[in-house]
């Protein structure tokens, strides 16, 4: 009978792969919840990070596309009313501050100059609590600003942006201390009342004064000469304005502007 022999059957040779054949790997539990681990801690740490620079982007290009809607509001009412600075807006330099007086030319400025043109959006002139505010309007140091109270003209742009219109006065530092007219304010809130309502934050500040060279641009400081009416900017440098933003909030668009349209790593986000 024919017997077969196995004394010489190598059991390593047999069960081993093919010399050529690829070597198969895998992971182990404990290295797929080691790297899982790592891609958690490392997500901990760069998510808050991202998310803070998408809400900056929105915040900037949703304030530059409203100062382009303002600006571009005031070009066609020049087309109408002629150049910007043949619309009697000196007749407020120097006219002391009334309440009354000052809530009546500012609606008809908005009725006439602004209404017309901007077409689609909602207009009221109402309190800023009639606007579904919760909480006031407030500098970046947390003081307030403006009440819920306060009633002033305002419109909702297509992409929920709400300006606002104000006058804003200044005291003299005679004895008597006159509070005199200076401008037309616009705080523009690019969430509406859904965001913080704070200045530097969500809302920000343009101006358009009471002088002969006035013309549409974010929130600064000026001399107007009694008589002369001539605008002549304050030259902030760019840490002094960015010290402003850091306390009161009111000239931040005017350093995201001249910083380019950014939020640069200083700016008290």
């Amino acid at each position: 009978m024919f017997k077969k022999n196995y004394t010489g059957f190598n059991r390593a040779e047999f069960f081993s792969p093919h010399p050529h054949s690829p070597r198969r790997t895998a992971f182990t539990l404990a290295e797929v919840l080691i790297t899982l681990g790592v891609i958690g801690v490392v997500a901990t740490l760069t998510l808050p990070t991202l998310m803070q620079n998408y809400q900056k982007q929105v915040t900037i290009n949703r304030l530059k596309h409203a100062y382009s809607v303002i600006s571009n509001t005031l070009k066609r009412a020049e087309a109408d009313y002629g150049n910007i600075t043949e619309w009697g807006l000196t007749e407020n330099s120097w006219k002391e501050y009334e309440t009354n007086s000052v809530l009546s030319d500012i609606q008809a400025f908005a009725e006439k100059y602004m209404r017309p043109y901007l077409v689609g959006t909602e207009y009221k002139f109402c309190t800023i609590k009639d606007w579904g505010y919760k909480t006031p309007i407030k500098n970046m140091d947390g003081s307030i600003y403006s009440s819920l109270t306060g009633r002033l003209p305002g419109f909702r742009l297509n992409n929920g942006t709400i300006v606002f219109m104000n006058v804003q006065s200044y005291t003299t530092t005679g004895p008597n201390g006159e509070k005199y007219l200076a401008e037309y304010d616009f705080y523009i809130d690019i969430d509406g009342p859904n965001g913080q309502n704070t200045f530097g934050k969500d809302i920000f500040s343009a101006m358009l004064p009471f002088a002969n060279n006035t013309r549409f641009l974010f929130k600064q400081t000026f001399r107007l000469n009694k008589g002369e009416n001539i605008m002549r900017l304050d030259k902030y440098t760019r840490a002094q304005t960015l010290e402003n933003c850091k306390t009161k909030g009111t000239l931040c668009g005017t350093l995201i502007q001249q910083d380019g349209w950014q939020m640069k790593d200083d700016y008290p986000w």
